[in-house]
């Protein structure tokens, strides 16, 4: 797994699929870089891209830098990336988390990307939004060992339209 030292971090990421146009992954809270792994990477390495999947700042084995993790400070790691292995302008993808992390980067650094696709973004947080982070900062903060079918059943009830969430082998594939 390569790795560099950028903006105080060693930063972990995949590099796959050789010497094909980049298009860069960016992934949501708590996600790490190896759910591209299943479909996505697969797919667009045989489509001749070349696919790179950064690991977001605070998730093992990039550690939790001084001063915690924002938004301006995790699309500045995606474009330190970005410039570290001369990318640019690239293609880039960014999936809940990942598209507020896509869009600063957007605004910060516009010549960077050649085209993006936000997925399961907010513009903004919104009331529901606002109490979910905060509800996730404070499970988290606690300690508490959260089982694994309750992280399920959580990301469903974000990430899942409520047409997914009626269709009864969906639903089942996504908890499996």
């Amino acid at each position: 797994m390569p790795s560099a030292f950028l903006n105080g971090i060693d930063l972990v990421y995949d590099d796959t699929g050789g010497d094909g146009e980049p298009v860069v992954l960016v992934n949501g809270t708590g996600a790490s870089r190896t759910t591209w792994r299943a479909h996505q990477t697969s797919a667009l390495s045989d489509a001749g891209y070349r696919v790179i999947a950064p690991e977001n700042r605070g998730l093992p084995p990039n550690v939790l830098p001084p001063g915690g993790i924002t938004l301006e400070a995790m699309a500045a790691d995606v474009a330190a990336l970005i410039d570290h292995l001369a990318l640019a302008p690239c293609r880039i993808v960014g999936f809940s988390l990942g598209s507020a992390i896509v869009g600063e980067l957007l605004a910060s650094r516009p010549g960077l990307v050649h085209q993006a696709v936000l997925m399961a973004g907010r513009a903004r947080p919104d009331t529901f939004g606002a109490a979910l982070g905060q509800a996730r900062r404070e499970l988290h903060d606690s300690g508490a060992d959260v089982p694994a079918s309750h992280r399920a059943v959580f990301s469903a009830l974000c990430y899942l339209s409520p047409h997914t969430l009626r269709d009864p082998r969906a639903i089942s594939d996504w908890l499996d």
